[in-house]
């Protein structure tokens, strides 16, 4: 069977109980202290000087955080837009007889996507070099 608990067990754990009440109460207090005293801060009338400056620095704020927000949409709108262009040139390299058509086809691809342009020139060179069939000749 369990043993009850002490008489100085309890009364140990109620001086806690109590203690722990205390501080609660204390911090509810100073908590409503601090919320009135801001309340009244929120409620006093700033002078015109204060005022315009907390008016300007949320200004600046905003206008950096547009300012960022901007930069970030033109970024990826720009990468967005060279991956259109790119594909849109690619195609028109397959697509293009003229060879003038093709070199300025190439060095519009050159400048904004150099890695993808030479994966595409390889894949080129690997079709051109890739045995066919003639066509005269029937399969059998």
């Amino acid at each position: 069977m369990w043993d009850s608990p002490s008489l100085e067990e309890k009364e140990r754990q109620l001086e806690a109980s109590r203690r722990y009440e205390e501080r609660n109460k204390e911090k509810r207090r100073l908590a409503a202290k601090e919320r009135m005293q801001r309340k009244q801060m929120n409620n006093k009338k700033l002078p015109q000087s204060e005022q315009d400056s907390i008016r300007d620095r949320q200004r600046k704020s905003e206008e950096a955080y547009h300012r960022r927000n901007r930069a970030d949409i033109r970024e990826r709108t720009a990468s967005r837009r060279s991956d259109i262009y790119f594909d849109r040139w690619k195609d028109d390299l397959d697509n293009m007889p003229h060879p003038k058509h093709r070199i300025g086809c190439l060095q519009r691809l050159e400048d904004y996507k150099p890695a993808e342009l030479a994966a595409w020139k390889c894949a080129q060179e690997a079709l051109k070099n890739e045995w066919k069939p003639s066509r005269s000749r029937p399969i059998l």
